[in-house]
């Protein structure tokens, strides 16, 4: 998905996508049909906040993993380097009159870089 399509989904997109993918996975057989199921209901109760935050998060991933990759660790210090999946670590809010944001969410990519001795 482009950058600008994730700005611009709406629920209605997601829920038209989730019938569709429920169709598909209607025409499957055994095992198939199972995991579409579950990808089913992962797609519906997506929200299109919740959308862009993964968007973002597998952007970072791949960004971090670039950059590692970029290195050129063989002339340099390290002898290593590997990147951990994204964690979305939410913190819910409490709401309030002058709240005008909702939660918080915060992004963490770990990466961990092995040194030569």
């Amino acid at each position: 998905m482009a950058e600008s399509d994730s700005q611009d989904l709406s629920q209605a997109d997601i829920d038209a996508v989730g019938s569709k993918l429920a169709s598909w996975a209607d025409s499957l057989a055994g095992p198939e049909r199972a995991l579409a199921h579950i990808l089913v209901e992962r797609a519906r109760q997506l929200t299109p906040g919740a959308v862009t935050i993964e968007r973002i998060a597998a952007d970072m991933d791949a960004s971090v993993r670039s950059i590692v990759r970029d290195l050129n660790i063989a002339r340099t210090p390290i002898a290593w380097a590997r990147t951990e999946p994204v964690w979305n670590r939410a913190n819910p809010r409490a709401a309030s009159e002058y709240d005008y944001y909702g939660d918080e969410n915060e992004l963490i990519l770990k990466v961990v870089l092995n040194s030569r001795r």
